[in-house]
């Protein structure tokens, strides 16, 4: 019997989200990563991948690189994009002259134009998704998991027949996945709970437990999400998941003691550049083009803007 060939799948981005994908498809694929972060590449090389979860440290075997000139000519399986949102253009321009794929998967918190990943890799199925985990850095080889949620994820047009399957592809990895009809009301859902929650402990200087011991920041932070689900259904979009879920869970302690600040903290107070514009200031900008009132989106894209500002 002919041994089946392993696929191969390539991660752009060896950030947090990056590391979690990674670990988990190196399991039963080959797994490659690009990597600009030289540091990243580094350590990863000398040390290894690992991820953390359910308290368990577990060892990924993956090749890395901040050359993308390595992989070329190259034909994966399936290409994962884990990049900020603002990076994502270049990062489809740049590997897109290089490799090809059958599928390709963006996993990012804002919107971008998909039309140009479209265009970019031609003959793939482009696939959108998003994941409600919490994850974390644990130095530059490794990240940590905090809260196991799901990966929701949709096709960008219609999958290729002879595309990529990516629902058995993530079910094999072991993640969490649920497909949802439209794209958009994944990357929706995400978009409305990012936009609040993101640049809450910026503003708060407390982590997301905060919301079990003040009620106006609670209560605030509700408001916030209920202006982002108007303008969601002013543009015809059913969210795939309610945002409300996991904050309510946290408010009522489900989560137990959750201390996490999430990545807009982080990269503010590291000095890089955070993903302000691309997420809070989308939604309020669709805000503003539908009409609707927002006040408390306004007010939380105004003071963290003006807290940006002010470490410059």
């Amino acid at each position: 019997m002919v041994a089946q060939k392993k696929q191969r799948v390539l991660v752009v981005g060896c950030g947090c989200l990056g590391k979690w994908m990674a670990a988990h498809f190196s399991k039963g694929t080959q797994v490659f990563c690009y990597e600009s972060n030289k540091g990243i590449v580094r350590s990863v090389t000398r040390k290894g991948l690992f991820l953390i979860e359910n308290q368990q440290k577990q060892r990924a075997r993956v090749s890395i690189t901040d050359r993308l000139e390595r992989y070329s000519g190259c034909f994966f399986d399936l290409i994962i994009f884990s990049t900020k949102c603002f990076d994502v253009l270049k990062a489809i321009k740049q590997v897109s002259k290089h490799v090809k794929a059958d599928g390709v998967l963006f996993l990012q918190n804002g919107s971008f134009p998909l039309d140009q990943a479209k265009k970019a890799f031609k003959g793939s199925s482009i696939f959108r998704g998003v994941t409600t985990s919490a994850i974390t850095s644990r130095g530059d080889a490794g990240a940590e998991v905090f809260f196991h949620g799901k990966l929701y994820w949709g096709s960008y047009g219609k999958p290729l027949k002879s595309g990529f399957d990516l629902s058995r592809a993530l079910k094999s990895a072991g993640i969490d996945a649920r497909e949802a009809s439209d794209y958009r009301g994944a990357l929706w859902a995400k978009l409305i709970f990012s936009a609040v929650m993101n640049p809450l402990p910026l503003l708060t200087v407390a982590d997301y437990s905060i919301l079990q011991k003040d009620d106006k920041v609670y209560s605030f932070v509700t408001q916030a999400i209920d202006e982002g689900k108007k303008v969601a259904r002013a543009r015809g979009i059913t969210l795939a998941f309610d945002p409300m879920t996991i904050v309510r869970k946290l408010r009522r302690g489900k989560l137990g003691q959750f201390h996490h600040k999430g990545s807009m903290y982080y990269d503010f107070i590291e000095g890089r550049r955070t993903e302000l514009n691309d997420i809070t200031g989308e939604l309020v900008q669709c805000a503003r083009r539908a009409g609707i009132m927002a006040p408390a989106l306004e007010t939380i894209y105004t003071l963290t803007a003006a807290k940006e500002a002010g470490r410059l």
